[in-house]
């Protein structure tokens, strides 16, 4: 199997992470589930609360369920921009935004760094699909034991929108595909791959 971090390119941003998110993993003594922003943060951060695991910056790599989420780099990418947007409150048309950011992304937040620079710490027993994370999720022990928490935080159509766009997030990609493809083949490509072959990234020995 290879580890996500294999041929990561480096980040592309010049946020400073450690300053900004000090711990991206939370963890108990069974698993660890690492963030990456846009791919769900906000509903997995209140389960891991109420099943009182713990956020850390040395997360456990011998725990036996080692957890992440992968997202589509494209509607992630829609859904990034839109937060940085409304962060930063800088709110040029989506398409000057992508034209920017395909010239050069040091400006730009930390949700636009590639899911995988966040991933590298850990070989990962579980990659859920974010856009299947409804189910998937319950393929980890630790949140199947768990269900009747989880089912009241997961919902099922948080998972197909962006709060920060309006119209279907298909169809705004298609409104700039030819900008979505460059940005996705310049700074995303192994986000891609690992989204499409999980199992290919995936260590469950």
């Amino acid at each position: 199997m290879k580890a996500v971090g294999s041929g990561v390119q480096s980040q592309i941003t010049d946020c400073d992470h450690d300053k900004i998110h000090p711990h991206r993993h939370w963890q108990n003594n069974q698993c660890v589930w690492t963030q990456v922003p846009k791919n769900a943060n906000m509903m997995i951060r209140k389960i891991c609360g109420k099943l009182n695991m713990v956020k850390t910056d040395q997360p456990d790599p011998r725990l036996p369920e080692r957890v992440c989420v992968i997202r589509n780099p494209s509607t992630r990418l829609i859904s990034a921009l839109g937060e940085y947007s409304k962060r930063k409150k800088d709110h040029r048309p989506l398409r000057a935004l992508l034209e920017h950011l395909c010239e050069d992304a040091t400006g730009f937040d930390e949700h636009l760094e590639p899911q995988s620079w966040y991933l590298q710490e850990i070989t990962y027993t579980h990659i859920l699909k974010f856009e299947q994370l409804d189910t998937e999720i319950y393929t980890v022990p630790t949140f199947a034991q768990h269900r009747s928490v989880v089912d009241t935080v997961i919902r099922p159509q948080r998972l197909t929108y962006s709060k920060h766009h309006s119209g279907d997030l298909q169809d705004i990609i298609e409104e700039h595909q030819d900008l979505v493809e460059q940005c996705v083949e310049k700074y995303y490509a192994l986000d891609q791959d690992i989204w499409q072959n999980t199992d290919k990234y995936q260590n469950t020995e």
